[in-house]
């Protein structure tokens, strides 16, 4: 098996494996080996390793290693961890505000909610605006198209959502983060598209699966449904059910964060 390519990570951040193996790039050196040898460490659990990331982003020079180290931080990041986002863009540098606005719900915690809405006052007349109501569509539940929907109406929405919601807990979608729900959902799907003769369309739900239980989801946005694929997948939802998992907590390959 290849090494992971960290530079175009796709739906997770390689096998767990990997954070067992020595690299096979020995030669290599610089941001992108820095980036690969946490990336290791925090799939191993090793999350002590979040603040030498902490590090990483705010010296990277390489705008695409930023970009993938942002990802990744907010997916190991805790409740706790979230402040760290102020740091990061304090400066209101648009790769980094554009790289939060893109990743934010992948962290799943309300905490970053109050950093949303401040950037978009900061940035609503750019093309980053978008990206950040979306992106608080995804953690509060809205209804949000380009154009259409009301800003003000959906920040609002947002302001009483938190106030109502459990803060030491993990939120997707207004629902309390739990793989069984993903993997409902990735089947209903998966039949859908089957049934319709369609590719399958979400990227979302196979990426917080692999992420959370650490186990490659083996369908992706824009694969064709074939039958040998169905059975791939009922397999793949088998294995991500036979663990346990604890509603609103969040986890990285396995590991509860």
């Amino acid at each position: 098996m290849s090494e992971f390519d960290i530079l175009h990570p796709g739906r997770w951040f390689g096998v767990p494996s990997e954070s067992l193996e020595p690299s096979s790039h020995p030669a290599e050196f610089g941001e992108k080996a820095d980036l690969r040898r946490i990336n290791r460490e925090l799939k191993a659990g090793n999350f002590s390793e979040r603040e030498a990331l902490k590090s990483f982003i705010l010296t990277c020079t390489d705008e695409n290693l930023l970009k993938i180290a942002v990802r990744l931080y907010l997916f190991v990041a805790r409740n706790e961890d979230i402040d760290f986002i102020d740091d990061i863009v304090a400066d209101f540098d648009f790769v980094k505000v554009d790289a939060v606005a893109l990743s934010a719900p992948d962290c799943c915690s309300l905490h970053i909610v109050p950093c949303l809405i401040a950037l978009y006052e900061e940035f609503s007349e750019t093309v980053v605006g978008p990206n950040i109501l979306h992106s608080l569509s995804m953690i509060c539940q809205f209804e949000y198209e380009e154009g259409v929907s009301d800003p003000g109406s959906a920040i609002e929405h947002c302001v009483r959502f938190v106030k109502n919601s459990e803060h030491d807990k993990y939120y997707y979608r207004g629902d309390l983060v739990f793989p069984g729900v993903w993997a409902k959902r990735l089947i209903s799907s998966m039949m859908d598209a089957r049934a319709h003769e369609k590719v399958f369309k979400s990227a979302v739900d196979p990426t917080l699966l692999s992420v959370y239980s650490g186990i490659r989801c083996p369908i992706y946005y824009g694969d064709t449904i074939s039958e040998s694929v169905v059975k791939e997948v009922f397999e793949y939802v088998e294995k991500v059910a036979s663990v346990e998992w604890i509603p609103g907590q969040k986890y990285f390959y396995g590991n509860l964060v």
